[in-house]
């Protein structure tokens, strides 16, 4: 048989084989794996290369099968290779094999000692960190990468290994030297000198300040900077180190937790000092720039650091790393930094529940007063399956509207969960509906039907009571779907809308983001629903 013939039967076996088998994200990975292997071996040229996009759909799919890490790590350049072998060690399901391989890029690919301190610091760090016993083989390493006349010092390497470490995944791609000596001190230097508006008028407003001074002040650090002084927007090494800083107390939160409660283990009162006032720095830093992190898109952000690590050549990838791994902290609940519109320390006074109360009240009767006026805003917006797969970019300003409340009934999570592995449009979506549940912007409603779903909300907001002594006529319910037609014999009064674009406007004046432009592209359809209770009265 012909061997190009070969290779091309062999590919669509593999093809066929690996969407029959996925029965789950562990059997797809070792799916994906055993092609890539398959796929190394071919003599073909243009076959081997898949085998390269096979290891990281295997990553992709579960990011604890070491040896995908491996075969990654055997085509890169020493820094990325050094981090993937790391990587293979640490994964719940280690490939042993990877030590040799890193020992021998020790060996023969590192040389001089800027190379060898900026691949030692992540390893001296896994070591710290790590799940799996390296015994000692790693612990002669580490002394002999210690012994090293490294521009840190050991008892700076010690101070940086007890404060923060900044996660096991630190050294980049480059700019290294500049880096790691400004490790301690540059989370209050590395990003711009303004300061959120929001947040200067909240402190003039517990100091006791006036709004006048307050407005003042306001203005005088919303005036343009002259050329010569001013200073960037966002420092990408900067952006780097917050986010290792949040993906270090993501993980190490709930330790420091257990440990604070336990009786047995006492923590000394400096280290708790060095690290509240890491907190305070961060929370700090991290209100400087909450715009642009509420609207930066990190849904694959996880599967991409693991994949390339850190680059600062790359400014949005640093943003996106940052938002990520902020909003990942936040959404823990032994984290000590959460997010109620700003980020701030967890556990807030009496004084600032009460203000989020009056504010939160004043917000809901606003959406409701916009729901009865004569240019329709609806209240909850429900998202189906197919406008989740299909017009995903599209809904996405939507959603993140603070005009808007979006909801997800439960049993469309659930398919999308059972389509994962049968969907490569699945995965997306299912990241970016975690995304949204991490940063408070959707609500899951248990329903097993749209009808059920959008019943119960219309309901809910009748039964809120009523406005200025009238019931609401207007619908407060809008279901997103993709085919209308179908949902055309829907048994209750809903008015069928030809498509999102007729209420686009509506949409953007009540949504403090930004909207993409997509309207050379087909739109999500819209049917808007009255009140359920009053099926008599006519809409607007």
């Amino acid at each position: 048989m012909d061997v190009n013939w070969f290779n091309v039967m062999v590919s669509v076996f593999c093809g066929e084989l690996q969407c029959m088998l996925a029965e789950s994200p562990r059997h797809a990975a070792m799916y994906n794996l055993y092609l890539g292997d398959l796929h190394r071996y071919l003599t073909n040229t243009d076959q081997s290369c898949l085998s390269t996009l096979y290891y990281r759909r295997a990553v992709e799919m579960d990011a604890d099968v070491g040896q995908a890490f491996n075969q990654l790590a055997l085509n890169e350049t020493p820094t990325n290779s050094v981090r993937l072998f790391l990587l293979a060690l640490l994964a719940r399901r280690p490939f042993q094999k990877a030590w040799d391989n890193l020992k021998k890029t020790f060996e023969q690919k590192v040389d001089g000692q800027i190379s060898s301190f900026i691949l030692s610091t992540p390893f001296i760090i896994l070591v710290s960190y790590s799940r799996t016993s390296l015994d000692s083989e790693g612990i002669r390493l580490v002394e002999a990468i210690k012994s090293l006349s490294d521009p840190l010092k050991d008892y700076d390497l010690a101070l940086l290994l007890l404060i923060l470490s900044l996660s096991c995944r630190l050294a980049l791609e480059s700019g290294n030297v500049t880096y790691l000596p400004r490790l301690r001190n540059s989370v209050s230097l590395i990003m711009s000198s303004r300061t959120d508006y929001r947040i200067i008028l909240l402190r003039c407003f517990r100091s006791g300040f006036n709004p006048t001074e307050a407005h003042q002040r306001v203005v005088s650090l919303m005036v343009p900077e002259s050329p010569s002084t001013a200073t960037p927007k966002f420092d990408v090494i900067g952006g780097w180190v917050l986010a290792e800083v949040c993906e270090w107390l993501f993980h190490i939160a709930p330790k420091l937790h257990t440990l604070r409660n336990s009786k047995k283990t006492p923590i000394p009162a400096a280290l708790f000092n060095v690290f509240h006032s890491l907190v305070d720095k961060l929370i700090h830093q991290l209100n400087r720039m909450a715009k642009p992190l509420r609207i930066v898109d990190d849904v694959d952000e996880e599967i991409h650091w693991l994949l390339y690590g850190a680059s600062v050549a790359d400014d949005s990838r640093a943003l996106r790393q940052t938002a990520h791994w902020a909003f990942k902290l936040c959404a823990v609940d032994t984290a000590p930094v959460e997010y109620a519109g700003y980020f701030r320390r967890r556990g807030p006074s009496a004084e600032t529940v009460e203000l989020q109360r009056k504010m939160a009240q004043l917000h809901t009767e606003n959406i409701r007063r916009e729901a009865l006026s004569s240019q329709w805003m609806p209240v909850y917006i429900v998202l189906d399956y197919d406008v989740l797969i299909q017009r995903l970019k599209s809904v996405c300003p939507l959603v993140n509207s603070s005009s808007l409340i979006a909801v997800i009934p439960s049993f469309v999570l659930r398919r999308l969960d059972a389509n994962k592995n049968l969907c490569a449009d699945a995965r997306p979506a299912i990241r970016m509906c975690e995304m949204w549940q991490t940063r408070g912007r959707i609500r899951v409603v248990e329903a097993t039907s749209h009808f059920e779903c959008c019943s119960g909300l219309a309901d809910s907001v009748t039964a809120a009571g009523d406005v200025d002594g009238q019931s609401p006529t207007h619908a407060m319910v809008a279901l997103l779907v993709e085919d209308l037609e179908s949902f055309q014999d829907m048994r209750i009064p809903w008015q069928p809308v030809p498509a999102v674009a007729d209420y686009e406007q509506t949409f953007i004046e009540g949504s403090e983001t930004r909207v993409v432009d997509h309207r050379d592209r087909p739109r999500p359809k819209l049917i808007r629903g009255r009140n359920l209770r009053d099926t008599q009265t006519k809409g607007p």
